[in-house]
């Protein structure tokens, strides 16, 4: 496998960065995550993903006065702070968790 020297690296033009408050994310990342522009996490089911989505909207708003929302497409209400254990990580003043799954519509008869 070849290396590459620092020099080389050095020499790329570097994105803006937003800092995660997040230790050891910033330095593997070199800064953070790019400022403005989206950023998909994957993984298995059970790795972090949303843990690490609602740590770094809390470490935006309590260290960078930053807003933010997490959007957990496969969990409910609150769901994600309750099976991690975060409901008390809620800054002073932020929404709580918000169910946006769509309500079954009571359905009549059809036609007259």
């Amino acid at each position: 496998m070849q290396e590459y020297s620092s020099s080389v690296t050095s020499a790329l033009p570097q994105l803006p960065k937003a800092p995660t408050g997040i230790e050891g994310l910033d330095e593997i990342t070199e800064g953070g995550l790019p400022l403005g522009r989206p950023t998909l996490i994957c993984g298995s089911a059970g790795c972090g993903k949303t843990l690490m989505g609602i740590e770094f909207l809390v470490r935006g708003i309590l260290d960078y006065n930053e807003p933010g929302v997490l959007m957990a497409f496969e969990e409910t209400g609150d769901e994600p702070g309750r099976q991690r254990g975060l409901s008390g990580l809620r800054p002073e003043g932020a929404a709580g968790p918000q169910d946006a799954a769509p309500r079954p519509r009571a359905r009549g008869p059809v036609g007259d």
